[in-house]
């Protein structure tokens, strides 16, 4: 039988870091594609969106970690998440926020209940940066694409559950040419 070598120091501690992470939402990508969205909005998406990426490529930041072999990052911090506006708008988060389920803590970020097993936070600033762009976003959104062009009645059906293509963002998923319970 195969017998394992013991774990190297270092995935030990990537291991660690990574166990022990605390997801942190960043603003940067959604300030960065709403910038590119006023710039190129009237074109066509097959190059509003090309612009988009190119514009993220160029003015995000880019974390090297000391143990990094391959460098790429979907967020400015470790393990950090972004939010991509165009599909739909700020995210979930800054609702939490407003609500009060999400609280301000001594390290100054907004923190999710501690009675959820995934630890996130999200910066006050990058709150403030997604409570800019709301306007901006409303009714541009795949999801408002996606909703305006819904049958009548399919709310009726939605809200009996006979399919699992619900109207908002899991609408867009719907397969093409039917519908799949």
């Amino acid at each position: 039988m195969y017998k394992f070598r013991p774990i190297s120091e270092r995935m030990d501690r990537l291991h660690k870091r990574v166990r022990d992470r605390v997801i942190q939402t960043d603003s940067e990508r959604a300030m960065i594609m709403t910038e590119s969205y006023k710039k190129y909005g009237n074109a066509v998406p097959a190059i509003r969106l090309p612009k988009a990426l190119y514009d993220i490529c160029a003015n995000m930041t880019l974390r090297v970690e000391d143990e990094d072999v391959l460098v790429c990052n979907m967020a400015k911090n470790f393990c950090g998440t972004a939010v991509n506006p165009n599909y739909s708008g700020i995210g979930w988060i800054p609702y939490q926020i407003r609500s009060g389920a999400w609280t301000l803590r001594e390290d100054g970020l907004y923190h999710n209940p501690d009675t959820e097993e995934i630890r996130m936070t999200m910066a006050p600033e990058d709150y403030e940066a997604f409570c800019s762009i709301e306007e901006f976003w409303k009714g541009k959104t795949f999801t408002d694409i996606a909703n305006s062009w819904t049958p009548d009645g399919y709310d009726e059906l939605a809200r009996l559950r006979c399919t699992h293509a619900v109207p908002g963002p899991f609408f867009v998923h719907l397969p093409a040419g039917h519908m799949t319970p």
